[in-house]
């Protein structure tokens, strides 16, 4: 009955997990649905008083679009199932050495050995005290800007934050993703929020004939974009700041420093 219930906890706890996948999915068909077909194929919103030329417009707007999109899930898909590279083996106790640090960990310190284990080991950041990065659940020395993510259950190496919208930590092996992520959703927005701003305008009109809902869906479409390019533009500055100046959003705590 016990691994029962903790089976049925760990399945609970990963459809949690991915929940915010799902909202970031369901919100990129929904934008999909308005701008592509409501806003072009339906005809409900004409972009010139000649058919020829507003469909012409619409076929250029839609295949530039496409191409954003395109690469924006790319990075993103990227981002979300790219495994983590495995610490070094290099970096990770032996049996001998794990007893032999709990031992005197419990005792007093266990820092001598594990100085003595990374005499040859190219690690340069220590904690607060001047001591070795060790990892107590991996049983290894933490290589310079790695962490232990509790949610993913091991060490992520440069590991930047743990993501729940990729449902994924962000570190070395999909960083880069991770930004071309927020750029090109940031140039998707803004692609929206500016090809989208006369049918927007158009959609307050009386003038038009188009149905409540065509309007409701540009409107809300319109106004969620602008929202979403607002507050995700800032992040992608803050990134794009670590990447020039070679920082990371956990390397700027006080957790360790830098030794020479």
């Amino acid at each position: 009955m016990a691994r029962f219930l903790a089976g049925c906890s760990r399945t609970c706890m990963r459809i949690v997990q991915w929940m915010p996948v799902v909202i970031v999915s369901a919100i990129l068909i929904w934008g999909y649905y308005v701008y592509v077909y409501v806003m072009n194929i339906s005809g409900k919103f004409p972009k010139h008083s000649s058919s020829h030329i507003s469909t012409l417009i619409s076929v250029l707007l839609l295949l530039f679009m496409h191409v954003l999109l395109v690469l924006q899930l790319v990075s993103y898909l990227r981002c979300i199932f790219t495994q983590h590279e495995a610490i070094p083996e290099e970096f990770y106790l032996t049996d001998e050495q794990v007893e032999r640090f709990q031992r005197q960990d419990t005792v007093g310190d266990g820092q001598p050995l594990l100085r003595e284990v990374a005499t040859d080991l190219p690690v340069h950041t220590r904690t607060t005290n001047r001591g070795i990065r060790y990892c107590k659940y991996c049983k290894a020395i933490k290589p310079d800007r790695c962490h232990h993510c509790s949610i993913c259950n091991r060490c992520i190496l440069k590991m930047d934050h743990h993501c729940p919208w990729v449902n994924n930590c962000v570190g070395y092996s999909n960083y880069k993703f991770f930004v071309l992520f927020l750029f090109y959703t940031v140039v998707l927005l803004l692609y929206f929020c500016i090809t989208g701003l006369y049918d927007f305008i158009r959609s307050w009109s009386d003038t038009l004939k188009e149905d409540r809902a065509a309007k409701f869906n540009v409107i809300l479409c319109f106004f969620v974009c602008a929202c979403f390019a607002v507050s995700i533009a800032p992040l992608l500055f803050f990134h794009l700041y670590l990447v020039m100046s070679n920082k990371c959003t956990l390397g700027t705590r006080a957790e360790h420093t830098v030794t020479i």
